[in-house]
């Protein structure tokens, strides 16, 4: 036993240190700072606070589906760069991962209403420089989208740009807003929000795994019993109907 946790701490040394060392740092810089007491970093805002355990649950459970959505991506794309090279696939998971993690730590962490609180900056600035760098990104794989199913990232794009439209708008300005939706603002903002929240990670998750199949397939040609040329289409459609039974049946 100590011989086989000696060959175990040998082998995952890197990601022993990788994991456990940007913890220690960040518990070590918490420690030594003055800019916060310690037990308000380390304690949970609603025991902090004494409030109801239910505070914020909706928008908790959204930041879980980004993490969600941001982590499979990654994942899947380090997946399939090592499973079945192809490019175009493994670029759009990682900077899909990548642009869902950023949304996450700003939906976290309220980036933009601190930076348009304590910085001085519009809000309406803060929110176009995500528009802009979500729009280069699908700018740049807008050939591979369209092999994918892109319907769940249509659905997703229009709860999340709702949401920002709302958003933009405070019902008190408005007499007409306010009258339709009363004290049920922040369900017509926050609901288009979690709604397209869920939907963007349904669709990474779809492409993920429609590109993990397609690398089974091709990792595993002896195993895969294709059906005539003319029915097979280069489609994401088809790399996902592959596992299930058409055009190709694994046995």
């Amino acid at each position: 036993m100590l011989r086989s946790l000696t060959a175990q701490a040998k082998a995952l040394r890197w990601l022993l240190a990788a994991v456990l060392i940007p913890p220690a740092l960040l518990l070590l810089v918490a420690s030594v700072q003055t800019v916060a007491p310690l037990w308000m970093l380390m304690r949970d805002p609603v025991s902090i606070a004494e409030l109801p355990p239910y505070t914020g649950f909706l928008s908790n459970l959204g930041v879980l589906l980004w993490c969600s959505a941001g982590t499979i991506s990654l994942f899947a794309a380090a997946l399939i760069r090592h499973a079945h090279p192809n490019p175009a696939g493994a670029r759009f998971l990682f900077w899909g991962g990548v642009l869902t993690l950023m949304l996450m730590a700003d939906d976290f962490f309220t980036i933009h209403e601190v930076l348009a609180f304590h910085g001085g900056l519009p809000d309406t600035l803060i929110i176009g420089v995500y528009a802009a760098l979500a729009g280069a990104y699908f700018l740049s794989f807008r050939h591979y989208i369209w092999t994918t199913d892109f319907l769940l990232l249509a659905v997703a794009l229009g709860f999340l740009g709702t949401s920002i439209i709302v958003d933009a708008f405070d019902p008190k300005d408005s007499v007409l807003i306010f009258a339709l939706v009363g004290d049920r603002y922040h369900l017509v903002e926050d609901g288009p929000k979690l709604m397209g929240i869920a939907a963007w990670l349904g669709y990474f998750v779809r492409v993920g795994w429609s590109e993990i199949l397609a690398g089974r397939n091709k990792a595993f040609p002896t195993q895969v019993e294709h059906e005539p040329e003319e029915h097979v289409r280069p489609t994401m459609n088809t790399r996902t109907s592959a596992y299930f039974g058409h055009p190709a049946r694994l046995k």
